[in-house]
């Protein structure tokens, strides 16, 4: 009799184990996948404000009064460093996480600048380059690791 009751509560324990053990498997499912989803619309919320800061630049200049001294030595307004800072200076406002895409943008500024001085005419297939070829759908963030 004794063993029927040790065995009932071994029974009793690994049941116990198990449902807590699939509950947690389950909840981890759920929330990587959220996290990929979050970041795949925060990468196209991030490449969204970056053309809109674009569209904003666009008739932008070098500020100064030296216009021949600026186009000699600073070379073009539009494809420059400073313009590419504008741009990402506002490029995580009105996006829902925010903290998530500052990371995303500290985390990839050498792509956003490769892509910037390199594929800059491309502008359109920003969005394939950043959020689909490298990161793959796939950034998670040191921050939203901890999570």
């Amino acid at each position: 009799m004794a063993y029927f009751k040790i065995s009932c509560f071994n029974l009793k324990v690994f049941c116990k184990f198990f449902f807590v053990f699939w509950i947690v498997i389950k909840m981890h499912l759920v929330t990587g996948k959220s996290r990929v989803e979050t970041t795949c619309q925060t990468c196209r919320d991030l490449v969204k404000n970056f053309n809109l800061g674009m569209e904003k630049t666009a008739k932008n200049h070098f500020g100064g009064g030296d216009t021949a001294w600026e186009e000699e030595n600073l070379k073009s307004y539009a494809r420059s460093e400073t313009r590419l800072l504008e741009i990402l200076e506002s490029v995580c406002n009105d996006v829902s996480k925010e903290s998530t895409c500052h990371a995303m943008v500290e985390e990839n500024e050498e792509l956003l600048e490769s892509f910037w001085f390199n594929k800059h005419t491309e502008l359109s297939s920003l969005e394939t380059f950043l959020c689909i070829e490298k990161l793959k759908g796939k950034f998670i963030s040191k921050q939203t690791k901890n999570i």
